[in-house]
């Protein structure tokens, strides 16, 4: 049996352990599953991160007969998932498998180092939900290395409110696919149209904060204007935009097709225009 785990950076709850598909549980890490960490971070980098291992309790952990190196991207498809499942920023920096014969593979993972932002906390009342959602995701067969999805991974480790926003921006753009001279209103229109039927979202609320997401933001930030917004208003737009793109990408990896339909932009209009339900798979 090969066991492959990953530290939970960011990560907290009141359980003990989760049993997931494919033989993934989320669990508590014993002393000695720590110290192991702490051997392979010592001998991959040349500062300590002693404390910060000591500091978090969760991992992941993934156990198969066969050794097909591909801990990697199920490690990853487990936190993007923990991500759009709920908000908060949760990611990890490496993992250590055990092979047989005791011997250790070690996968220091530099794009995905640390975590910055909002605490991401999962209680026992929530472990159901998750489970039900989970196993809808895990049978997507979505590919996580595309562009929009590398971009959200890595906004976990930004620490700048206004690039953050920018590129929560972006992941929005990258998913309707178009580029007219009317993109924030009709993004606007498109976003809060699916939020409000799908997560009973305000429609004018979400429509107000895509269009002054552009106005107020991004107009500035593309066309070197001054930004007259303090930091907590940046961020408490830096949080609302999370919040839509967590949720339009959940919809993305259980409605790839819908989304990678050549008529979905034109099939949303025409829905909101008839003030139509779209049938979503949630």
């Amino acid at each position: 049996m090969i066991k492959s785990f990953a530290q939970l950076y960011n990560f907290n709850g009141d359980f003990d352990k989760i049993s997931l598909e494919n033989n993934i549980k989320i669990r508590k890490i014993t002393e000695f599953e720590k110290q192991q960490l702490k051997e392979m971070f010592d001998k991959e980098l040349t500062i300590s991160i002693s404390q910060q291992i000591d500091y978090f309790k969760y991992g992941i952990f993934y156990e198969r007969e066969i050794d097909n190196n591909d801990e990697v991207q199920v490690i990853k498809k487990v936190v993007l998932y923990l991500r759009l499942y709920k908000n908060g920023d949760v990611n990890h920096n490496g993992i250590l498998s055990i092979l047989p014969a005791d011997k250790k593979r070690g996968l220091f993972s530099h794009s995905m180092c640390g975590s910055i932002g909002k605490n991401y906390y999962l209680s026992k009342d929530s472990i159901n939900n998750l489970k039900r959602l989970f196993k809808k995701l895990y049978q997507s067969k979505v590919d996580i290395n595309q562009p929009v999805f590398n971009r959200f991974f890595n906004l976990a480790k930004n620490a700048w409110p206004e690039e953050s926003i920018l590129d929560y921006i972006i992941i929005i753009e990258s998913l309707f696919g178009e580029n007219t001279q009317e993109i924030t209103y009709k993004l606007s229109m498109r976003v809060s149209y699916i939020l409000s039927q799908v997560f009973n979202d305000s429609r004018l609320k979400v429509f107000d904060n895509i269009h002054n997401s552009y106005s107020k933001i991004r107009s500035k930030l593309v066309h070197a204007g001054k930004i007259k917004l303090n930091h907590n208003e940046l961020m408490k737009y830096r949080a609302i935009l999370e919040d839509y793109c967590r949720k339009l990408l959940l919809l993305y990896v259980l409605n790839e097709n819908m989304f990678n339909d050549k008529k979905f932009n034109r099939n949303v209009d025409k829905a909101i225009n008839l003030n139509q339900k779209i049938c979503f798979q949630y």
